[in-house]
């Protein structure tokens, strides 16, 4: 029988169960070697156990123990949040901090003992460090799992870190199937620690790389789902450009060059493998999206362009019409002596630069100036059609006036048949011959006026005006001067 003194490996050591499972939860796991294990593997591994099996016995069939430190204990408590993508479970601990005191701070039982923390049987000692020795295989099975899951989505995996699983994997082995303690003392302790704590560091990292492609991915997602809507908006501008071509207008070229370049950004995102690739074909699609939106309003000014040229065609249309009926009247009005060709003349100037100053705008629009274009056909064509439309007023002021000639003529003819017949009736008519002398030169002014040139419609009007009052005048004498019921219509209207 061996000495007490054999008995007490797990003497100073917080006596509890490597049964795992029962301290984390089951999504969650660490590959760092438990404190409390390390150090009871160190224990067994310093203690001389001779030729003891599982089965051997103390004198008094107990292992006395020790309090432990304080930094010794169980895994992290379960109402931490795993990282790893897919588990519901606690999380690692932080960085530098293992994972071997609870929630609480206190410091569990390392092996399961009776009330005062006895252990009775070194046979139940090793069961309970193969039983750690369980657990650490099981994590250590699911940490293989994720590289596989990494590999199969890419992820680049280290050749050492195989190497250092499988060198895991070896000495865990070697705790399963330990048969007594003195296979347990063959297991290094600071190999299997090192060995744990160095995958712990990668396992970390692999839970991060997938943390960052589970959101890199939603990244990409994101980037070419907005990309396909801001693709569809585009239909609004296709749309506008196909309707403005089919009305023959041309379409500038920037605006089509800019419309090309945002399409193949937003191409390039929805066909983008990775969300680097995404984001930057994005940030160039935005830049010239907005640069698009500025010709948007381009097409929406030229979307005003059938409208306006459909009105410059018209007036177009209406003088050309205007200035073949003008010609026929300075034709008749040529034969009593007025020549209006000279006013013919400007009228079809002003008409062909209306027509040039049409194709000058349109010119500008196609050249990409849409508003300047625009700007001309306001004051180049529509203002300056005012002052084109003064000609065939013109001529039809002197077609107007143009009869005047014939009908003073006789208007002077019926007056001085009036005046001979109430001097003959012993009228006084000296002022009446004063008024006839005067509507005879106000009349002569007209026809002087419709002669002058440039022609002066004012000043023909204004001629006309002065000849009705007189002619009023002469009229109102020749009232006075007549007896009762004679018959006043003497001088034509």
């Amino acid at each position: 029988m061996l000495k007490k003194s054999l008995l007490t490996i797990g003497v100073g050591l917080t006596i509890v169960s490597f049964g795992l499972s029962q301290a984390q939860p089951a999504q969650a796991f660490w590959l760092e070697l438990p404190t409390s294990l390390k150090a009871l593997l160190q224990q067994v591994r310093a203690e001389d156990t001779g030729s003891m099996s599982a089965g051997d016995s103390g004198d008094d069939g107990t292992i006395e123990d020790q309090p432990v430190d304080e930094d010794q204990g169980m895994p992290p408590p379960a109402d931490e949040t795993d990282t790893e993508p897919g588990n519901t479970g606690t999380a690692p601990p932080p960085a530098g901090q293992s994972p071997t005191t609870n929630q609480a701070g206190n410091n569990p039982p390392l092996i399961k003992g009776d009330a005062n923390g006895k252990i009775s049987d070194p046979k139940k000692m090793l069961q309970e460090l193969k039983r750690g020795g369980a657990q650490m295989e099981g994590d250590l099975n699911r940490f293989q799992n994720m590289i596989d899951d990494g590999q199969q989505k890419g992820l680049k995996v280290p050749a050492d870190l195989i190497t250092r699983v499988k060198k895991a994997d070896t000495l865990i082995k070697k705790l399963r199937g330990a048969q007594s303690l003195n296979d347990v003392k063959k297991i290094n302790p600071d190999e299997l620690d090192s060995t744990m704590n160095s995958l712990d560091g990668d396992r970390q990292n692999l839970q991060q790389q997938n943390q960052d492609g589970k959101q890199q991915k939603q990244q990409l997602a994101r980037l070419k789902k907005e990309a396909s809507s801001r693709l569809k908006g585009l239909k609004t501008v296709d749309q506008q450009i196909a309707q403005l071509t089919k009305l023959k207008i041309a379409i500038p070229s920037t605006i089509s060059e800019q419309l090309k370049k945002v399409k193949t950004a937003f191409n390039t995102v929805g066909s983008a493998t990775t969300a680097d690739e995404a984001q930057t074909a994005n940030g160039e699609a935005t830049t010239a999206l907005a640069d698009l939106q500025n010709a948007q309003q381009t097409l929406t000014t030229l979307s005003r362009l059938p409208q306006v040229k459909k009105q410059s065609d018209q007036l177009l249309i209406d003088l050309n019409k205007e200035i073949k009926k003008t010609k026929t009247t300075v034709a008749k009005l040529s034969k009593t002596g007025t020549d209006l060709s000279s006013v013919l003349t400007e009228f079809q100037t002003a008409i062909d630069k209306l027509k040039i100053a049409r194709d000058a705008a349109l010119e500008k629009i196609k050249s990409g100036d849409v508003e300047g274009g625009l700007s001309d056909f306001q004051t180049e064509v529509f203002a300056q059609a005012n002052d084109v439309r003064q000609f065939p007023e013109t001529i039809q002021i002197m077609g107007s006036v143009g009869q005047f000639a014939g009908t003073f003529k006789q208007q002077l003819t019926a007056a001085s048949r009036q005046i001979k017949s109430l001097k003959a009736q012993k009228h006084d008519t000296a002022q009446l011959e004063a008024l006839f002398n005067d509507m005879q030169g106000k009349g002569q002014a007209v026809l002087d006026a419709m002669k002058a040139q440039p022609v002066d419609t004012d000043a023909i009007l204004q001629a006309l005006q002065d000849f009705q009052t007189a002619r009023l005048a002469f009229q109102d004498a020749v009232e006075q001067l007549k007896p009762a019921g004679t018959d006043n219509s003497t001088i034509a209207q």
